[in-house]
């Protein structure tokens, strides 16, 4: 599992991040649904607080967020992106696309794969920006 550099939006306050594994994740999007998703990552990084971009439904779980989003461009779609907020290195770091295909909780299964994804992209994280500091 790596982690890589997002898209750079212009006037960005955060720098957006996400794990290689996030791509096999998100095999069930187009590539145009795929930059509609991105391209609100990069509306959150224009704010202050990323969670709290108007353009866009993030909701807190645990110690990172979910964003929410169907419809338009994605039809009947039904997409999670979670992600984690970093504000040590000002970092938005994308660890899991989730098809959200029931009415149900979040599975335990995705939990677990999103606990495991969010140790390893910290560390990954702090190791990026110490050799960026370099």
């Amino acid at each position: 599992m790596e982690l890589k550099r997002g898209a750079k939006a212009d006037d960005a306050i955060w720098n957006l991040w996400y794990l290689d594994v996030v791509q096999e994740d998100s095999g069930f999007l187009s590539s145009r649904q795929h930059d509609y998703l991105v391209e609100q990552f990069k509306d959150m990084a224009r704010y202050k607080d990323p969670a709290l971009c108007p353009t866009v439904d993030v909701r807190k779980v645990e110690d990172y967020y979910a964003l929410h989003d169907k419809g338009g461009i994605l039809g009947k779609t039904n997409v999670r992106v979670y992600f984690s907020v970093e504000p040590k290195h000002k970092a938005i770091v994308t660890l899991c696309t989730y098809k959200k295909e029931e009415e149900a909780q979040m599975p335990k299964h995705l939990k677990i794969r999103i606990a495991n994804r969010i140790e390893r992209a910290r560390a990954l994280l702090a190791v990026a920006m110490a050799r960026e500091r370099r």
